[in-house]
Formats: C-alpha cells, structure tokens, sequence
C-alpha cells in the first residue's frame, strides 16, 4: 500500500488542508483484502466546511476539535484519495497525520497477513457418525 500526503496552507487566516492519495499494490488488489476503516486522531476543526478561521472563533477561542475517520481503498479500485480541511493552529504541527497514517497501514497490514486459505477436516467420533462409517 502507498500512502502520499501532504499539508497546504495558504497565508493567513484560513486552515490547512491535507491532501492523500492511498493506492493498493497490484498483489494486494489480486488477494480482495477487505477495507480497513478506523477513527483516526486527525484532528477535524469545528465548522470544518469554512475555509478559514478568524481570531476568537472555533479553535481559536478554545473549541475542541472532533477527529476524522480513515480508510483503505476497495480493492476493484485500488485508490482513495480526500482533502481534509485541519485546524488552524499557530505553529502549523501536525503530529497526527503521519501517527494515523502509519496505524492505518499496520491495521491493513494485520487483514493481509491473515491466512488466505483454512482447511477444516471433521473429526468423526461415535456421536457425529454412523457406526459404519467408522468400521
């Protein structure tokens, strides 16, 4: 799995904006590995659809943010991309990002290496089975 991101903010008051793109490898599309969805510690600012954020308003006057929730691609597309608008925040630190990025692969990464394929054999005792099936 490739995992691209990056943060852009323009000058000013308005939020950044985090920017991803996860793609599938080929063999990871090939073995139909289901989707791992998971409440990240993204943060997601108050009011998240305004593009900015004055002096004294949301986060800035003290409101807590809530978090996003992360996702991998299907695997008959292969690709998630999104833009997640972040808080604003003086000295511009994400740690966050890359933290819920990197659980978001080692979750994924837990759903590949389960076994691709279970054999189950019965077990026949006296009560499963007739007693001619065990002569």
């Amino acid at each position: 799995m490739i995992i691209e991101w990056r943060i852009v903010k323009k000058r000013g008051n308005y939020r950044p904006e985090l920017c991803y793109s996860i793609t599938l490898e080929p063999f990871e599309r090939e073995l139909a590995v289901p989707q791992v969805l998971m409440e990240s510690s993204i943060p997601c600012p108050p009011c998240e659809w305004e593009p900015h954020c004055l002096p004294g308003t949301h986060e800035r006057a003290g409101r807590q943010p809530g978090v996003y929730r992360l996702y991998t691609p299907d695997h008959k597309r292969g690709e998630a991309t999104g833009r997640l608008r972040l808080p604003w925040r003086e000295e511009q630190q994400y740690p966050e990002v890359e933290a819920s990025f990197r659980e978001l692969r080692a979750r994924f990464e837990v759903v590949l290496n389960r076994p691709l394929k279970k054999s189950i054999f019965p077990v026949f005792t006296p009560k499963t089975c007739s007693p001619q099936q065990l002569a």
